[in-house]
């Protein structure tokens, strides 16, 4: 199998990064498992497949195995199928001393599905599990049923506790402004949720298929802090930028990072209301001995002025003609002056340096031979000590393709193994 092919690689030492443990605290794997409704529903994709590793019997097989081969103590999957994860995951994971959780995208049959090991983590409390909703009323076109979740667990060593973000971002390559807003969102929800933990600056994890290019301005959003949207077309902001859109890399908050009610000044505009203590779906249950727990499924509603100020910006519009009497208004409604600018106050970084050492581009999907999945982490409070090396586009051909007698999926799994710094 070609997960066996991959090497974990120890990763050099920052200069001045925290020292490392002398074994790694704990290990995570994010893996798109290619739901077996989407290959149906676009089976052109995959018409030069070997039609017997299509099957779902013939993948699920070779899915079973690379999760065991790896083992990890935290598993983030995207494009779980619903009746798969209830029928197969939830099963195989109990019988392997994980606890497991599945959240569907809206009017989807698939989503996403986090999993730990129970003998590694345990839950924070009864309500660390939260599901999160990308939704905008205002804005039919905005509402595609992606979804993400945060999870908030206790290390049983250490007794540190680390949040872990799993999420599908929407994949219209033309539609970049719902990417940015679907990050946005979920950057909020961690940072509201662990305030009200006091749990800011813990350890963090988020992990998923971004549906985006490590070279993109978004991607740049993530790891440095900070985007200016005034200059972006909507189609390329998760694409490698043209040189005559500008981007602010250094963290340049726009307001503070924190206003009274612990949101961002941008969001705190952005943000009418967040509904919380909602059950969630009875499929997002864990089930058996893992017992049932309440769920917090949140929608985050975004001011239609602002929410038409973002769209309208990052299609192009001249930044001035929406420098209007509402946005320089001081009512906690409307957009602060110049409003053109997201932060978070995450210092991300990516586990992958998307170059290998042999100076080749890395992948993790076929299409297009491109890297879209990532685990990024908070640089100052987790060390990085191994990252599992990803087989090359020429490699991948040559064990057949994605999926394939080789792969399970049409992504690569991505893995690592940190300490707590």
């Amino acid at each position: 199998m070609a997960y066996q092919e991959r090497a974990w690689l120890t990763p050099p030492a920052p200069a001045d990064g925290p020292e490392a443990a002398s074994a790694p605290d704990f290990s995570i794997l994010s893996f798109n498992l290619l739901a077996q409704d989407l290959l149906r529903l676009h089976s052109h994709l995959y018409h030069e497949c070997d039609t017997s590793s299509l099957s779902w019997e013939a993948r699920r097989q070779m899915l079973r195995e690379e999760l065991l081969y790896f083992h990890a103590d935290i598993i983030c999957l995207q494009e779980a199928q619903m009746d798969h994860f209830t029928g197969f995951f939830l099963p195989f994971f109990a019988q392997e001393g994980y606890e497991a959780h599945f959240f569907p995208r809206v009017r989807r049959t698939d989503g996403c599905a986090v999993a730990f090991n129970t003998a590694v983590f345990q839950l924070l409390d009864a309500n660390a599990l939260v599901n999160v909703v990308y939704s905008c009323p205002e804005m039919e076109d905005f509402d595609v049923g992606n979804v993400g979740q945060i999870v908030f667990l206790r290390h049983l060593a250490t007794g540190r506790v680390v949040c872990v973000g799993n999420t599908h971002i929407y994949f219209n390559p033309r539609r970049c402004d719902i990417k940015l807003l679907q990050i946005a969102m979920l950057f909020h929800r961690i940072q509201s949720e662990s305030a009200a933990r006091d749990l800011l600056g813990c350890p963090l994890l988020i992990c998923g298929d971004f549906n985006l290019q490590p070279s993109s301005l978004i991607y740049n959003y993530i790891v440095h802090g900070s985007i200016s949207y005034c200059a972006l077309n909507r189609a390329t902001a998760s694409k490698r930028p043209r040189p005559s859109l500008m981007m602010h890399a250094e963290h340049t908050p726009f307001g503070h990072h924190f206003g009274n009610d612990q949101l961002p000044v941008w969001l705190a505009s952005m943000v009418l209301q967040s509904q919380d203590s909602l059950e969630a779906p009875r499929c997002g249950l864990g089930a058996g001995t893992f017992g049932e727990r309440r769920r917090r499924s949140s929608a985050c509603h975004i001011h239609p002025f602002v929410f038409e100020d973002i769209t309208a910006a990052i299609n192009q519009t001249d930044v001035h003609t929406h420098e209007s009497d509402h946005s320089r208004s001081s009512t906690p409604t409307s957009p602060a002056v110049n409003c053109h600018t997201l932060v978070h106050p995450f210092a991300l970084t990516s586990t992958y340096l998307h170059i290998d050492r042999a100076g080749t581009k890395e992948m993790t999907t076929k299409f297009d031979w491109e890297t879209v999945d990532f685990i990024f982490f908070s640089k100052k409070e987790l060390v990085l000590r191994e990252s599992l090396s990803l087989l090359t586009a020429s490699r991948v051909r040559e064990l057949g393709g994605m999926p394939g007698p080789a792969f399970p999926s049409d992504h690569q799994s991505l893995a690592a193994r940190f300490s707590f710094a």
